[in-house]
């Protein structure tokens, strides 16, 4: 509950919102809500965030979650 709580509130603040996205990718994937995780990532794309930076985070590529 923490973690979600903590991830809802820093997308609240509307700063880094490409930075913000992809953290909390990686929160929700922690947190088994593949769905919300997958959210992140297209909040990070939509933000601007390079592929190059979600396809080569080695926590996201590995569980497959940045891929398209």
């Amino acid at each position: 509950a923490q973690a979600r709580d903590a991830a809802r509130r820093s997308e609240t603040l509307g700063s880094e919102v490409a930075e913000v996205a992809m953290y909390n990718a990686q929160t929700y994937f922690r947190l088994g809500d593949i769905e919300q995780a997958r959210r992140r990532i297209a909040d990070a794309r939509a933000a601007g965030m390079p592929e190059s930076r979600l396809a080569g985070n080695p926590f996201l590529a590995k569980v497959g979650v940045a891929t398209r």
